[in-house]
């Protein structure tokens, strides 16, 4: 049986609630996939979950903001705010993929509640290329599961 250390409630009973899963080296965020988008707390403690599993291990954040639309900000005010914590403290990368223009203007609103050293690890894949390898990625541990 696990505690609440070691998974998040939510998602144990709706997987869908929260979107912080790992993929292969990676976790992978996409807010408008999460059905508790608006749960700062929640998201908050679903990432610590995940992040203490891997023992300090360096990470990449892939935040797919396909779909993002404004009522997903809270996601985004959860990794910001978890940013300014020891979870952040092995973060080698966040790669942005699927930007649109609310994104943008959200990001550019909160650009300096960013810290300067993650702002300097923000990736943007404006090329999609690393959105369709991840495409595939998500394919073959599907297949695996």
């Amino acid at each position: 049986m696990m505690n609440s250390e070691q998974i998040c409630g939510d998602c144990f009973y709706a997987p869908s609630s929260h979107s912080f899963k790992r993929i292969g080296d990676y976790y992978y965020c996409c807010p408008s996939s999460a059905t508790k988008y608006y749960d700062i707390d929640g998201i908050e403690h679903h990432m610590r979950v995940e992040l203490s599993k891997d023992n300090n291990r360096p990470w990449t954040l892939i935040l797919d903001i396909q779909g993002y639309r404004l009522k997903h900000s809270p996601c985004i005010n959860a990794i910001i705010k978890l940013s300014h914590t020891y979870c952040f403290k092995y973060l080698q990368q966040v790669i942005v993929i699927n930007q649109n223009l609310l994104f943008k203007l959200k990001l550019n609103t909160s650009w300096y509640s960013l810290s300067k050293s993650i702002r300097e690890k923000l990736f943007f894949d404006d090329t999609n290329r690393f959105s369709k390898l991840l495409q595939m990625t998500k394919q073959v541990y599907e297949i695996h599961d």
